[in-house]
């Protein structure tokens, strides 16, 4: 089954999720293509092996007129839930470890909850010792490219613009692949359909329920105010 996002699922439907998959229920893939994106692909491989890992993941998304269906609490679950779980999956995939411990501070909205708010700061601690940071501003001028990741470690410093543009940064040297902007769309749709025929293989089920987890976990603690542990 390809599912778009996670978004409706709470805790007890992604242990339900989990078990299915432990007792022999099928495969589950989930549209979070960033994963997939070539450029995002790169930089995992360049993150192999690399030590004190930081990551950082900045989303320019701009703002949603006030009526949006992601406003909603129920239907949408707020930005974080409905678009930043993209984020937090793709920085999962980067640490390559489960995360183990999450925290979430957000600029209040008015009359919205805040785990509704349209933007927010977020930091993921990971078992391997990885950290990340997730910036996701709705409230920018959207000229400003929208997405761009950095990591750091080990000697190596690296930057992903847009999903158009890597630059690796080790030993002092310096190299840059450009390409056209791909997120990745093609090449999860690519996997889906070569796992479902039986020629490839779907992404282990337990890292898209890790990455879910994890994003409602932000939310909860946007809306205790302390960090939540995994």
């Amino acid at each position: 089954v390809l599912v778009e996002k996670p978004l409706a699922l709470h805790e007890a439907e992604l242990d339900e999720v989990a078990a299915g998959a432990a007792n022999g229920g099928g495969r589950l893939m989930v549209g979070f293509n960033r994963r997939f994106a070539p450029l995002a692909v790169r930089l995992r491989e360049a993150l192999a092996g690399v030590p004190d890992r930081v990551l950082v993941a900045r989303v320019n998304a701009g703002p949603l007129p006030p009526d949006h269906w992601l406003h909603d609490p129920e239907d949408g679950g707020g930005r974080l839930v409905g678009e930043g779980c993209h984020f937090v999956d793709l920085l999962g995939q980067l640490a390559g470890a489960s995360p183990i411990r999450v925290h979430a501070v957000a600029s209040p909205q008015p009359d919205r909850p805040i785990e509704c708010s349209d933007s927010v700061t977020a930091s993921l601690c990971f078992a391997d010792g990885t950290v990340a940071s997730l910036v996701y501003a709705g409230n920018g001028d959207t000229h400003l490219p929208k997405e761009r990741i950095e990591a750091f470690g080990g000697g190596l410093a690296a930057v992903v613009d847009d999903f158009r543009r890597l630059e690796l940064h080790r030993g002092g040297r310096r190299r840059v692949v450009r390409q056209v902007q791909d997120k990745g769309h093609a090449a999860q749709l690519g996997c889906f359909l070569a796992a479902a025929a039986g020629r490839g293989t779907a992404p282990e089920t337990a890292t898209y329920l890790e990455s879910s987890r994890a994003t409602l976990a932000l939310a909860k603690s946007l809306r205790t105010g302390g960090p939540v542990a995994l």
